[in-house]
């Protein structure tokens, strides 16, 4: 019998929510905010957001990150009896050619990304297999197909829509945005055990 060891979860849920009002207030933050750089690869990456503060504009979507958190933390077994709560949610433009370099989210537990807008040729958002070495000793020439056990790497190609959740220990890049018209606009997000208030 052959058994699956160390899964690395990631959900992947198309959502219902007015995109417009995100859109609108994070392309006007852009203008007046210079934002960080992080992990950012050229384009824009805002502060920490508000969230708490303007429920109307970011209320949909944390009731939505907090729904399928939830289901998560069931689902992957995490300990349910912890007070889990967004603790920190950033905007990022990319244009075009810009991406992420490869990262984590460190002191969190959950982290996510959901996409605002995605036009054609936005790029992926790319998983590292855990242990590194996977890389040498696996040779892809070997496999008849390559799925997500078997693989060193796993891109996902997201929809506007998406909300995506994963293990914050999981490294991840996201490749170029290669639409020279358009803008990627994304909110990506972290989830700990710190003690904010669940909203209802």
């Amino acid at each position: 019998m052959i058994h699956n060891l160390f899964a690395c979860p990631v959900l992947i849920e198309n959502i219902k929510i007015k995109n417009t009002p995100l859109k609108i207030y994070i392309q006007g933050l852009a203008k007046k905010d210079k934002g960080r750089k992080i992990s950012n690869e050229g384009g824009w990456q805002s502060n920490n957001l508000p969230f708490m503060d303007d429920m109307k504009i970011f209320g949909p979507l944390c009731k939505k990150i907090i729904s399928y958190s939830q289901k998560y933390i069931v689902e992957t077994s995490l300990k349910n009896d912890k007070k889990y709560g967004i603790s920190n949610m950033w905007a990022n433009i990319n244009k075009y050619k810009d991406g992420n370099m490869l990262h984590c989210h460190p002191f969190s537990v959950i982290s996510g990304v959901y996409y605002v807008k995605v036009p054609e040729n936005s790029g992926g958002i790319e998983f590292f297999h855990p242990e590194q070495a996977i890389g040498s000793y696996y040779i892809h020439d070997y496999y008849e197909k390559l799925t997500p056990i078997n693989s060193a790497t796993w891109m996902i190609e997201p929809k506007e829509g998406d909300l995506l959740l994963f293990p914050s220990f999981l490294k991840h890049r996201v490749s170029p945005h290669l639409n020279k018209k358009e803008d990627r606009i994304t909110i990506a997000f972290n989830i700990a055990d710190y003690k904010i208030k669940w909203i209802q």
